[in-house]
């Protein structure tokens, strides 16, 4: 056997008795009632000993509390930082929660912040789009409009119209101004945080002066409209005073030439009158012509007949009626009135054919014509009753025809009414004596044997009735 280092053999040892002695005080803490046994029967022999009188129940009592609070850990009073340390390490799940909640909260302000900054970026960007478009939209109408103006300039140049000089100055002006409101810097390409709200500003400049710069191409949309309506306004008047109609008008009718001036002074004060005062004369004009278009073969017509005139060789009467028929025609066409006088020349054209025209005058005797009335007036003795023949007369129905023995239109004034009008059949009136006499014939076989009431010569407008008609008054209706 080897021999030992004492050294080794020291440090052995001092661990074992370190062992044991916890080993006993292991013990004597596990093997309580023993000991509290022992250390009771220690001080009464103690007591004994000194002659001190003594109490078991007391000296148990005093072990057991001894030994209740051996054990016991009292924990030393705690500053106000230890006690909140205490009391979250205490409710560390809850404060974990709260503090996920927190940290959950942070990254939702904050991706909230950094999604609404990316869409406030976007936004300006946009902007920056539509801004570009409609900077080249407007671009495009103010080239519109500029080209409109050198073409309107060319125009003015070969053809002066001092109202269009006048209105073309501010006009160019107009235009240079939206030249210069939509004249801005380059947007940046690169659009962030740092300079979008510079570029917004700049956008919100550039927003009002493309309203403005609409409102000026309005303007000078509607002067360019005013320039041309002006220019189209002397192409027409040109085109009505080299119109051969209008030359031949303007000798008759004085009120075409007035009219030519009026509208020249229209058109040369058209900056300041406006264009409707130009249409309206112009266009009034070119009404002008167009009526005397329609009356200039009216006019020929009636110079026709004016000629013929003298060698139908009308009796005076006569003549009177057809000069006062062309007088109306005459008045119409002064009046430019061409549907009034057409209507007037064909009456007067009617005239003369019947004038021409060789007829006779005979009592109608035709199946479902009355040959004959009887007329009594509402006021008269005949119309009261009894026999009386006051205010009564007798007429009997007459139509003229040709040679041919055509029924023939004749022009009739009613006595009765003053009324004028082409008639086939007229009453003609005739003493009772003669219309019983017509009657009696016409009731003995249905037939009337003398149809003869008169003539109507040629080249004659008055009838001429034989001695049957007492007075030659005549009735259209009955």
């Amino acid at each position: 056997m080897s021999s030992v280092p004492l050294s080794e053999q020291l440090g052995a040892m001092a661990v074992v008795d370190q062992l044991r002695h916890q080993q006993m005080q292991v013990q004597e803490h596990l093997n309580l009632p023993q000991r509290r046994a022992e250390v009771a029967e220690r001080i009464r022999t103690y007591y004994q000993a000194q002659g001190i009188a003594y109490d078991d129940a007391l000296i148990e009592q005093g072990v057991r509390a001894f030994f209740a609070r051996r054990l016991a850990f009292e924990a030393p009073e705690q500053t106000a930082l230890q006690r909140l340390t205490t009391r979250l390490l205490l409710n560390r799940r809850k404060l974990m929660r709260i503090l996920q909640l927190i940290v959950v909260a942070l990254l939702a302000v904050q991706c909230t912040r950094v999604v609404n900054d990316t869409a406030k970026t976007s936004k300006v960007q946009d902007n920056v789009r539509t801004a570009e478009y409609r900077s080249s939209d407007l671009s495009a109408d103010l080239a519109q409009h500029q080209s409109r103006f050198d073409a309107l300039q060319q125009a003015v140049a070969q053809q002066p119209e001092p109202a269009v000089t006048r209105l073309l100055g501010p006009l160019a002006e107009r235009l240079t101004q939206v030249q210069t409101l939509l004249t801005h810097r380059p947007w940046p390409q690169l659009i962030d945080s740092d300079n979008r709200d510079s570029v917004q500003q700049d956008l919100d400049t550039y927003e009002r002066n493309t309203q403005s710069a609409r409102a000026q191409l309005r303007q000078a949309d509607k002067g360019l409209n005013d320039v041309q309506a002006i220019i189209d306004a002397r192409n027409r008047l040109q085109a009505v005073l080299h119109n051969p109609a209008f030359t031949a008008g303007a000798k008759r009718f004085g009120v075409m030439a007035q009219q030519a001036r009026v509208a020249d002074q229209a058109i040369g004060n058209a900056d300041t009158q406006g264009i409707e005062v130009v249409d309206r004369e112009v266009g009034e004009l070119e009404s002008q012509l167009d009526r005397i278009q329609q009356v200039q073969p009216l006019i020929r017509r009636l110079d026709e007949i004016e000629q013929q005139l003298p060698a139908l060789r009308l009796p005076p009467n006569d003549l009177r009626v057809v000069r006062a028929q062309a007088a109306q025609v005459d008045k119409a066409i002064d009046a430019l009135q061409a549907r009034q006088a057409s209507d007037h020349l064909s009456t007067l054209d009617s005239l003369l054919v019947f004038a021409r025209q060789a007829l006779e005058l005979r009592v109608v005797d035709r199946y479902g014509v009355k040959s004959g009335v009887e007329r009594c007036y509402d006021q008269a003795l005949c119309n009261q009753g009894g026999d009386s023949l006051q205010g009564k007369s007798w007429y009997l129905v007459v139509e003229a025809v040709d040679a041919a023995g055509n029924p023939i239109s004749v022009p009739v004034t009613s006595s009765e009414t003053g009324e004028s009008r082409w008639a086939s059949y007229f009453g003609v009136r005739v003493s009772q004596a003669e219309y019983l006499k017509v009657k009696e014939d016409k009731l003995s076989d249905g037939h009337i044997d003398d149809l003869a009431m008169g003539s109507k010569p040629a080249n004659m407008l008055s009838l001429k009735f034989n001695q049957r008609v007492a007075k030659p008054d005549m009735i259209l209706d009955w």
